[in-house]
C-alpha cells in the first residue's frame, strides 16, 4: 500500500499563512513607530541647536538677527533672513559664505515632514516674526503685525532686529516665549518644479509663501487642520492643504502636538488644546502678561 504522501494539510497551511501575516503587519507596525520616534527626536534635536545657535548669535553681536536684513559682514553682501545669519552658528559656514539658496542644511532639517523628501533649501523650523521682527516687537500680542506692503521690497527689515536676550523678555524672562516652531516644507499642490519649497524656505522673506516664518497673525481659535478660524497653529495638515500664507502659520507633525523652541534654548511640546490667549501671550517676547494654565499642560 502506498505511504501517505508528505506535506502539509490546507487547513496547516491557512494557519501557516495567517500566524505569517500577522508576525509581518506587527514587525511594519514596530519599523514605522522607530521611524517616527526616530524622527521626532531628530527634529527636537534640530529645534534645540537652532535655539542654541540664536543664544550663540546674541552673545556675539549682542542682539539676535533680523527677521531679513543686515548682521554682520556676510562674504556676500545684501539683506538675508534669520536662518541665513544663523548658518554660521550650526556648521553651515560653507553655504553662508557663498550664499546658495538651494543648499541641504542638516539642522534646519525635520525628517518628520512628509511634505518632502528634497532638502535643497528647506527650513523646517520657521522663525516666530514676533521675536526676530521690529515691526512684530512693537504689535500687541493681541493683534495682527501690520507689514505695509512687503511684497515687492527687496529690503523689508532691512537695519531690524533690535530684539536681545534677555532684556527684550522681560519682565516674563525667556522660558515662556516661543522662538521656533515645526513647519511644512511645502504646500504639495503648489509645487510645481523640483528643488524650490513653496512654503518654507531658509532664504525666503517675512510674508512671502515661502518665507519660514509665522506668528504675523493673532490667533483667534484653536489648533486646527483648517485655518479659516485662524488658528493657533495647523494640526498635521494634508501636504496639499498646508497654508504657507503670509507668514501666518507654523504646522505640527503630529495632530495632538506641536514641537517649539523657547527663548531659554530649551524645546518644548504643546498641546494642540491651548488656548488662542495663552498662545499669542507666549508668542509676544515684551507681552507683560505670562501665559495661562494651560501653558503647563
Amino acid at each position: 500500500m502506498a505511504g501517505k504522501r508528505p506535506g502539509f494539510s490546507i487547513t496547516e497551511l491557512v494557519v501557516i499563512l495567517v500566524v505569517t501575516a500577522a508576525a509581518l503587519a506587527l514587525a511594519i507596525m514596530a519599523l514605522n513607530r522607530g521611524r517616527r520616534v526616530h524622527g521626532n527626536v531628530q527634529h527636537l534635536n534640530n529645534l534645540k541647536q537652532l535655539s542654541l545657535a540664536a543664544h550663540s548669535c546674541n552673545d556675539v553681536f549682542r542682539k539676535l538677527p533680523p527677521a531679513y536684513g543686515k548682521l554682520g559682514a556676510p562674504p556676500v553682501p545684501g539683506n538675508y533672513s534669520v536662518h541665513f545669519h544663523l548658518m554660521l552658528f550650526v556648521e553651515a559656514d560653507n553655504v553662508y559664505r557663498t550664499a546658495k539658496t538651494d543648499a541641504a542644511v542638516w539642522a534646519f532639517k525635520a525628517s518628520a515632514d512628509p511634505s518632502t523628501s528634497d532638502d535643497r533649501g528647506v527650513q523646517n523650523f520657521a522663525a516666530n516674526l514676533r521675536v526676530f521682527s521690529d515691526k512684530g516687537l512693537s504689535t500687541p500680542y493681541n493683534a495682527d503685525i501690520d507689514f505695509g506692503d512687503p511684497l515687492f521690497s527687496d529690503t523689508w527689515d532691512s537695519g531690524n532686529g533690535t530684539a536681545r536676550i534677555p532684556t527684550t523678555f522681560e519682565p516674563r524672562g525667556t522660558s515662556y516665549v516661543i522662538i521656533f516652531s515645526t513647519r511644512f516644507a511645502n504646500n504639495t499642490a503648489r509645487r510645481f518644479y523640483p528643488g524650490a519649497p513653496t512654503c518654507s524656505s531658509y532664504s525666503g522673506k517675512p510674508y512671502h509663501d515661502d518665507g519660514a516664518f509665522f506668528g504675523s497673525k493673532a490667533a483667534l481659535g484653536f489648533a486646527r487642520s483648517e485655518t479659516s478660524n485662524t488658528p493657533t497653529f495647523q494640526t498635521a495638515p494634508f501636504p496639499v492643504s498646508v497654508n504657507c500664507a503670509y507668514s501666518a502659520f507654523s504646522h505640527s507633525f503630529r495632530p495632538d502636538l506641536i514641537d517649539v523652541a523657547l527663548a531659554d534654548a530649551s524645546v518644548r511640546s504643546i498641546s494642540a488644546e491651548i488656548s488662542p490667549e495663552t498662545w499669542n501671550r507666549a508668542m509676544q517676547p515684551n507681552c507683560e502678561l505670562k501665559p495661562d494654565a494651560d501653558w503647563e499642560n
